[in-house]
């Protein structure tokens, strides 16, 4: 076992054994296996897809969530460019992906949302607040203090229905909610699939203490109720689904176009 462990593979595809020097060489064939599996794992981690790929492949979850590292939100100070969720918590992939993107316009911020899939919506129409959305298929987005010490949550429905609520830290809710008067919401909601978008005024989110200009944003999806798969821009870590982890959201990526 000893002497085994002592081959060793040299970067120009020649087996070598370092104390009795060069013995074989196989250059026509481990060279260019090697060198495709280096390149299809590196693909893959670079573009955060070989977790997904391990997960569904080998059902290595720890691993999986070793390796995902999330994903910054762009905010656009023009026409937005959606941005894909295509994995679910665990890894496997999600088809029709869910989009969201965030854009700055006329002194608010615009989040949108949808999906090309047929979805179970809360029954709250656009515009109106309703708790316990997340019951049913639900954007999420979360926008915190770069201490991360205190959050916005806001959920908005397929149709349109929206709710918020202020933290001073994960899950624990400030006993003084601002009034629930300051987000227009609307949604296109449909058997093909639905579109929804939720407009915040900037002015709100400094008045909380959460000014755009510096403050860190996360995305998250419920969808396929009832029996719901969870999606997120953060990290994905943990044997289960936990959006309220604002140490793991990122700074946005600020976009002129």
């Amino acid at each position: 076992m000893r002497a085994l462990l002592l081959w060793k593979w040299r970067t120009d595809g020649r087996l070598v054994n370092p104390r009795r020097g060069r013995i074989h060489v196989y250059r026509l064939i481990c060279k260019p296996f090697f060198a495709r599996w280096h390149t299809f794992f590196y693909n893959r981690l670079i573009s955060g897809s070989l977790p997904g790929f391990l997960s569904s492949a080998f059902g290595l979850n720890s691993l999986v969530h070793v390796l995902e590292w999330g994903m910054q939100c762009c905010i656009y100070a023009g026409k937005p460019r959606p941005q894909l969720l295509d994995r679910e918590w665990f890894g496997r992939a999600v088809e029709p992906p869910f989009s969201f993107s965030f854009s700055v316009e006329g002194g608010e911020l615009v989040f949108r949302a949808g999906r090309a899939a047929a979805s179970l919506s809360a029954e709250a129409g656009a515009g109106l607040f309703a708790e316990n959305l997340w019951h049913r298929d639900v954007a999420e987005f979360y926008v915190a203090s770069p201490a991360a010490d205190r959050y916005i949550e806001f959920n908005l429905s397929p149709r349109g229905a929206w709710w918020a609520c202020l933290f001073s830290g994960p899950r624990e809710a400030l006993p003084a909610q601002p009034a629930p008067d300051f987000c227009r919401a609307s949604g296109v909601f449909g058997a093909q699939g639905w579109d929804a978008q939720a407009r915040v005024p900037l002015a709100f989110l400094e008045g909380i203490g959460l000014p755009l200009a510096s403050c860190r944003l996360a995305v998250a999806a419920i969808l396929e109720s009832p029996e719901q798969i969870f999606l997120t821009t953060a990290p994905m870590q943990g044997p289960k689904p936990d959006f309220h982890r604002p140490w793991d959201w990122m700074e946005p990526i600020r976009c002129l176009n």
